[in-house]
């Protein structure tokens, strides 16, 4: 799906208190503002987005070829979208932390990786997977967790999340460095509206404003979308690429099936 379908939709996890849909971006850069970054994104220090692992298909060496993004949500776990697991083996996976740059920071090996347990390829429900860690990650000033939401308060509408990954961009190239973009909540009625045969509880959009310009694409799925210092959603689905009026999809960790199953094979 994202992989395939927009490899990895969402792009760069979340920095700051963010507010309105209007507000100045504020990201700490690595270099100026590009405007071939990932769709309207910025360059990013890690820094800033410690929970943010590169997911790769290979060996740990410079011929992996890059697959998704994830998250930190644990010294034992990692959180990514259920399709960007589909159809791999955990021999094949390859996760690096700790380097907002392709193909460095440290190697995480993986022992086993689980999907949800009614994850609907043919539409992308229910679409998330955690990963578990063959030792615990070590933390520091670049590796650390990301919290995830323990109440039913639902993100308001037009309220902003942070998106970060290494996908491609209006070059339609990926990213070598880790991007991240700041879009806004759209409502349930008007995601129905756009995809009426496809969105699910289990979802919901944001980005794809009339001017569109600022959104995800191939390569960002799995990755955390942020408010506040709180992952709310994983990367999952969406119309190529920052089309207006078109928003991404992304799966809903509120949701009771979503965040039950993170909490019941995780702990967090």
């Amino acid at each position: 799906m994202f992989s395939d379908i927009i490899k990895c939709v969402i792009i760069v996890g979340a920095a700051a208190s963010l507010a309105s849909p209007v507000e100045k971006d504020t990201f700490v850069t690595t270099t100026s503002i590009d405007k071939d970054s990932i769709y309207g994104g910025n360059s990013v220090s890690i820094k800033y987005f410690p929970y943010q692992v590169s997911i790769y298909i290979g060996r740990g060496d410079q011929n992996d070829r890059f697959h998704c993004g994830g998250s930190i949500i644990s010294n034992n776990y990692i959180l990514t979208a259920a399709h960007c697991l589909d159809g791999v083996k955990v021999s094949q996976i390859v996760v690096r932390a700790g380097s907002a740059y392709q193909k460095k920071g440290t190697i995480i090996k993986i022992a086993y990786m689980i999907l949800h347990p009614n994850y609907v390829s043919l539409t992308t429900d229910n679409d998330v997977a955690v990963m578990k860690t063959a030792t615990p990650i070590e933390f520091n000033d670049v590796t650390q967790p990301i919290k995830l939401p323990n109440n039913n308060r639902p993100l308001e509408v037009g309220s902003i999340i942070t998106v970060s990954g290494w996908g491609e961009t209006e070059s339609s190239a990926e990213s070598n460095i880790l991007l991240a973009v700041k879009v806004p909540v759209v409502s349930e009625e008007r995601c129905y509206r756009v995809f009426p045969d496809r969105l699910t509880k289990n979802m919901f959009c944001a980005g794809g404003l009339q001017t569109g310009g600022k959104a995800v694409c191939y390569g960002d799925s799995g990755g955390p979308a942020v408010q506040n210092g709180v992952q709310y959603g994983i990367v999952s689905w969406g119309e190529p690429c920052a089309l207006p009026n078109y928003p991404d999809v992304y799966t809903k960790i509120l949701e009771p099936s979503i965040r039950g199953f993170i909490a019941k094979h995780t702990g967090v």
